[in-house]
């Protein structure tokens, strides 16, 4: 992991996001420290090489501009929480039931879901994007097309696992 690019790209997806993931970076013991009682929920308490990566998709989560979903989330949850974030006052504001007419499988794995909301944005500006932590959750981020190819650059340069949506499985 570039530990001075992954800076660079929370900056990018928001500014009050550096120094939370520099923290991490900087003073891993004290990143676990200040944030013991949210790793704790990852089964983390001590620094590890995630940790910038885990600040990162925290610091999404706290502003309300990412959403987490195991694996064996209900799918209507998936569609609603990915609303929400649609929705939120300052959020990206798409048109109104932009994502209403997803066709969802009663018992599809979140996944699936992710991947229907993700075609069906797809020609409109709204993307999701997917960071891929090796675990059996998806942090997910909705970005503006037009900073997509920006956004993935970085987060390649940081050599975090940031993908669109279609391309997890």
């Amino acid at each position: 992991m570039n530990r001075i690019a992954i800076v660079e790209f929370a900056r990018a997806l928001h500014s009050s996001l550096e120094h939370r993931v520099a923290l991490a970076v900087q003073d891993p013991s004290g990143y676990v420290d200040a944030y013991r009682d949210e790793l704790g929920l990852r089964g983390v308490d001590t620094p590890e090489e995630e940790l910038a990566v885990l600040a990162l998709i925290g610091g999404l989560i706290e502003l309300d501009s990412a959403a987490e979903f195991d694996w064996r989330a209900d799918p209507d949850s998936v569609l609603e929480e990915v609303g929400r974030l649609l929705a939120l006052p300052g959020a990206l504001r798409p048109p109104v039931g932009l994502i209403d007419s997803v066709e969802l499988e009663e018992d599809g794995p979140a996944l699936e879901a992710l991947h229907r909301v993700q075609a069906r944005l797809l020609g409109t500006d709204f993307s999701l994007r997917i960071i891929d932590i090796g675990s059996d959750s998806y942090p997910t981020v909705i970005i503006r097309t037009d900073a997509a190819d920006r956004l993935d650059a970085l987060a390649d340069a940081a050599g975090v696992r940031w993908k669109d949506a279609t391309l997890i499985s």
